[in-house]
């Protein structure tokens, strides 16, 4: 029983695995090869002959991936966001008044923004100097802007009416949305 891939080396079809412990699969002419249930490195276990460069994908990759997938859904959805701000700008006194007489609105806002908080964070914690931080530093956000939301939703509506009356605030927040939402996009849909 397979009970989880800890490392996947592609290589090419000059180079063969070692052949304890593995499952081996010719695919457009790679050969890749999945140790299962092991730390060990396939760069420990390629033969010297194979000069040519092998990728090696562990753990470090899977993080990654997490990144890039949570980015992905991040990066657009903040990108629509800003645009729906800045398309909407004139509208937003009359949101802005509408939603202060609707606490519970607020407070069903938060039960979202907080799930969806809590889920980033539980799949993506990463403390790192790298762009990936900017998920867990947005999850969290979530989690507190969430909590505070169900917490004092109607102190939340009193500082949402008084907010959305003027645009002064809404335009540089759209445009940090825009520019947040444009960077995550990038980094998770380009190519490495």
């Amino acid at each position: 029983m397979i009970e989880s891939i800890s490392a996947v080396a592609i290589v090419p079809p000059t180079c063969r695995a070692p052949s304890t412990s593995t499952a081996a699969l010719d695919l457009r002419s790679l050969t890749v090869a999945t140790r299962l249930n092991s730390r060990d490195s396939w760069r420990e276990k390629l033969p010297a002959s194979c000069g040519q460069k092998e990728t090696v994908l562990g753990p470090e990759a899977n993080q990654m991936t997490t990144s890039k997938t949570i980015a992905g859904l991040i990066g657009p959805t903040l990108v629509a966001i800003a645009a729906g701000m800045l398309l909407n700008i004139g509208s937003f006194p009359e949101l802005a008044e509408q939603v202060s007489r609707d606490p519970a609105l607020i407070f069903v806002s938060g039960i979202l923004l907080f799930v969806a908080g809590l889920a980033i964070v539980r799949a993506h914690n990463r403390w790192t100097k790298e762009w990936p931080v900017l998920v867990t530093i947005l999850g969290w956000l979530a989690i507190l802007s969430g909590l505070a939301r169900m917490l004092f939703p109607t102190r939340l509506a009193a500082i949402a009416g008084g907010i959305g009356q003027t645009t002064g605030a809404i335009i540089p927040g759209a445009i940090l949305l825009l520019g947040l939402g444009a960077f995550l996009s990038f980094k998770a849909y380009r190519r490495d």
